[in-house]
């Protein structure tokens, strides 16, 4: 389930070593966002993205390989936030279901 002010519309564009990932912010700017990202077999990455951003590009990747991507974002809520989540995939890698967390 999404959370309010959550991204919407998580996509990928697949370029073969490049992939480009969009998203809609619906948190007024307010959110901050990271990815993580990984080949079926291969290594846990982390990118950040500067607040406000709505477009990530991941480079040098195996053209071969099928990738799953997480979009993180972290939202302001009263004295607290909420990270909400949005999955996308290329190349046969089956994303997992999205998901929403809260913090104090």
């Amino acid at each position: 389930m999404a959370s309010a002010g959550g991204p919407t519309g998580f996509r990928a564009e697949d370029h073969g070593s490049i992939v480009d990932l969009f998203w809609n912010d619906n948190s007024g700017g307010t959110a901050s966002y990271f990815i993580v990202y990984r080949s079926i077999d291969g290594p846990q990455q982390t990118v950040s993205v500067p607040q406000g951003k709505t477009m990530q590009q991941v480079t040098r990747l195996d053209p071969t390989q099928g990738y799953c991507f997480r979009l993180g974002a972290v939202i302001p809520q009263g004295s607290g936030t909420t990270t909400a989540f949005a999955d996308t995939s290329v190349r046969g890698c089956i994303a997992a279901s999205p998901g929403t967390s809260s913090s104090p």
